[in-house]
């Protein structure tokens, strides 16, 4: 991956000193968490265009952008990083150009009013989806790396007209090839006709997909640098013979039904059939369980289609659905697994091996056995109770799993066959 710091980018501009007026601190040498519109008055300094704010210091600690509301349309650059805002709306200042509001913890960010906008960084949050970007008409440069962004793909296509550089890297994408080909590359970055440099490295699409950068650089074949490093000749001739040996071809799958999933319910669980293989089996992937390979035990048009499962890592997630190849959902019957990334805790679905519903006091038991592994060092046994969760929700849900040679049999539990159709 390139220097993305040592390139000239487009929209970034040069980096001048600006007047920006500046605050002592407070007496009680704590920062500040808002600002009273007499110190807004103080910054403004003489309250005419073009004003530059700055709020990315040690003196501030600002958990919301409120105070902006009031403020004379006279900001052209506003730099809020370093802070703690969960939301941000600064549709008051139509005439800003720059806006940088990296490192905080934003989950929702409206462009409503931002027209004059040419800069907006907001790397390192926690957004989720893109908001409407249709007012962006003039954004050249976008950086939402290091956020967890799965959904609102399309809102990139409006910035058609305008857009340069976009940065994407360490979103945790990793949609199957055919659904990131839909929505990601045919959805919006194909139509983007300015776009010149994009950097998506850190996904986990990156190195699951054969050849990436050159799916990518196939794809886009505007596009003069790919993570920050320039496209060369030699670069496209390969792509184009990768394309002609037919190694992205699954792209052209029937799309996975992906539901309503956001970030926190995403770290998609995949279930893919390798073509031609018999009964259904498939392979389930993820970061840290041990995969299963499941046999429907439903109908032979069922058994004989491509399941694709997605499964949740939130502390929020709805179960997820099971899917053919059709598309056409199978079960809602699906376990999912919930791991808070801010702990070592995990909760697991509430049933029990007989069918019966599982008491909340089974839940919690489980809950604080989980725990109590992962705080001693015994992931391998944690991860095994896990696993005889899935496999007892699979087993009632018409689905015989079954572990692969990799994973021990002692760590299991004794799973029944499930009972074949009736005829």
């Amino acid at each position: 991956m390139g220097d993305k710091g040592s390139l000239k980018l487009p929209g970034v501009g040069k980096d001048k000193k600006r007047e920006v007026e500046s605050l002592p601190m407070p007496l009680n040498k704590e920062p500040y968490t808002e600002i009273q519109p007499k110190i807004l008055r103080m910054l403004l300094g003489k309250g005419v265009y073009p004003v530059y704010l700055d709020f990315s210091t040690r003196e501030f600690q600002l958990e919301d952008v409120l105070f902006l509301r009031n403020c004379p349309n006279i900001v052209k650059e506003l730099n809020l990083s370093n802070n703690s805002i969960v939301e941000c709306n600064l549709s008051p200042l139509t005439k800003m150009k720059r806006l940088v509001i990296d490192n905080n913890l934003l989950v929702s960010i409206l462009f409503t009013g931002l027209s004059s906008l040419s800069l907006l960084s907001a790397a390192n949050n926690r957004l989720e989806q893109l908001d409407d970007m249709s007012e962006l008409k003039k954004l050249i440069y976008l950086d939402l790396s290091h956020n967890r962004i799965v959904a609102g793909w399309e809102e990139l296509a409006k910035l058609k007209n305008s857009i340069k550089v976009i940065d994407l890297a360490h979103n945790g994408i990793d949609l199957p090839l055919q659904n990131f080909h839909h929505d990601v590359i045919e959805g919006s970055l194909k139509k983007l006709a300015r776009l010149e440099y994009l950097g998506i490295g850190g996904n986990p699409i990156c190195t699951r997909v054969q050849e990436f950068k050159y799916f990518m650089i196939h794809e886009l074949p505007r596009l003069r640098y790919y993570n920050w490093e320039l496209i060369t000749k030699e670069d496209r001739v390969r792509a184009a013979r990768l394309e002609a040996d037919g190694l992205w071809s699954e792209r052209s799958q029937p799309l996975v039904n992906m539901g309503t999933m956001t970030r926190t319910q995403s770290s998609a669980l995949l279930v893919t059939q390798p073509p031609g293989a018999a009964g259904g089996i498939g392979t389930v992937s993820s970061g840290a369980t041990p995969s299963l390979l499941l046999h429907s035990s439903s109908s032979s048009s069922t058994s004989s289609s491509s399941n694709n499962l997605s499964r949740s890592n939130s502390t929020n997630a709805n179960p997820p659905a099971l899917t053919n190849s059709n598309n056409n959902i199978l079960s809602h019957s699906s376990p999912s697994l919930n791991m808070s990334s801010s702990s070592s805790s995990f909760s697991t679905p509430s049933s029990s091996p007989m069918g019966a519903p599982r008491s909340s006091s089974h839940d919690h038991d489980d809950l604080k056995s989980v725990d109590l592994m992962m705080s001693s060092g015994q992931q391998a046994d944690a991860k095994a109770l896990i696993l005889q969760r899935m496999l007892e929700e699979f087993d009632q849900a018409g689905f015989r799993a079954t572990p692969p040679p990799s994973v021990s049999r002692s760590h299991l539990p004794a799973v029944e066959a499930a009972p074949a159709p009736s005829e």
